[in-house]
Parts: C-alpha cells; structure tokens; sequence
C-alpha cells in the first residue's frame, strides 16, 4: 500500500525514473553540493530554487491531493503544498 508520508519507495522511484526517460523530461545539472545538502525529506525546500514542470508533463504525472511535483536541478522532488516540506527526491533524474 501507498503512504506518502514514508516516501515513495524503492520500486515507485524506479517506475518514476522511467516516465521521465520515456516522456522526454527536460534535461538538467546536478546541483552544487552545498545545495544538494539542503534538498532532503522533512525538509523544507529552499526558497527559489525549484521549477514546476510545463502543463504536458505535470498533467501525466501521479497526482496526489495536497501534494505537488517540482524539479531542483537534475532532481525531482515531491512536496507538501501548503507547507512546502519535501517529501520524497529522485535524484539526478533528469541527468
């Protein structure tokens, strides 16, 4: 069973992984390291530094009430929406 407040799994991040190999996920650095440090679960994220995706590929991503995807660098980064605390990261996905 699915619960977001434990992440998203290992297999889920690999299904992920592969949506955006196959839908064509724009391509990005990998943060600097004193950024990427501050990218972690139960965190928040920092300010002005994430990005939404365009219309075509959020509308295929898994939609969660209350949740939202955005992408940091070549991460990708599952959030809570009111409260802006990560939830999960895929890192160096869109490498």
């Amino acid at each position: 069973d699915f619960c977001l407040s434990r992440g998203l799994g290992d297999v889920y991040k690999r299904q992920l992984r592969e949506f955006f190999r196959q839908h064509d996920a724009p391509r990005a650095e990998s943060l600097p390291p004193g950024i990427q440090r501050n990218l972690e679960r139960g965190k928040p994220l920092p300010r002005g530094i994430a990005k939404r995706f365009d219309g075509r590929l959020a509308s295929q991503l898994p939609q969660y009430p209350g949740y939202e995807w955005e992408r940091v660098g070549a991460d990708v980064v599952l959030i809570e929406a009111a409260t802006r605390i990560v939830v999960d990261v895929l890192v160096d996905v869109l490498r």
